[in-house]
């Protein structure tokens, strides 16, 4: 790419910026993680500091799947960011007088008032799937996840992506003995969101040490 393209794009992008449209697309290509960022506001301002992860929405057919990502990406962002988390308990308790429904991004500001965080996190499971056979074990997970600040209503990070994985196959003895295939395929699940929060960790920006 010679000079003259590099200087256009960074000068469209500080256009973009000072025009408003902050939430800029990026890719990683090591983590394979597609994602919107205001790099601006999350990084280089400095002005976030705890975030309250509301109820995942839920999509599968499985009822548990919404609080396996909630959990699993609650203790990925405690692992690698340094914001101050709100305990889900105490989200919980704070939202109790609150519909199911309430839990939108239309709502950010009955919700602020409730959770009282500078973040809220909305989190959709969109899909989770487990087949296992003899020959072969598939689970895939895809979830979309939405960084909002809670004083203003402003979207600053979002990512919707998947993590599949095709393994060996499960034992049949372990097929008849119902507790331990729940167990197998529990595990795989899990460590889907695992693998799929962690590489989106790598593209959240962190708060700003001060």
């Amino acid at each position: 790419m010679n000079t003259y393209r590099l200087n256009s794009l960074a000068a469209l992008a500080v256009a973009a910026l000072i025009g408003g449209c902050a939430l800029a697309p990026y890719e990683n290509p090591i983590e394979a993680i597609n994602y919107s960022s205001d790099h601006v506001a999350l990084a280089v301002k400095g002005q976030y500091r705890s975030i309250a992860v509301l109820p995942f929405k839920n999509d599968s057919p499985y009822e548990t799947a919404d609080e396996f990502a909630r959990r699993t990406f609650v203790a990925q962002l405690t692992s690698h960011k340094s914001y101050d988390v709100q305990r889900t308990s105490h989200t919980d308790a704070r939202l109790k007088d609150l519909t199911r429904a309430a839990i939108d991004q239309k709502n950010w500001q009955e919700l602020e008032s409730a959770v009282n965080a500078d973040m809220l996190v909305f989190g959709h499971v969109l899909e989770e799937y487990h087949s296992w056979g003899l020959v072969y074990a598939k689970t895939r997970v895809r979830v979309r996840i939405d960084l909002i600040d809670a004083r203003t209503g402003a979207l600053l990070w979002t990512s919707e992506d998947t993590r599949s994985r095709l393994t060996g196959g499960i034992d049949p003895f372990a097929m008849v003995l119902n507790t331990q295939a729940e167990y197998m395929w529990t595990r795989e699940i899990l460590n889907r969101y695992d693998e799929l929060f962690r590489d989106m960790m790598q593209c959240l920006p962190d708060r700003t040490a001060k």
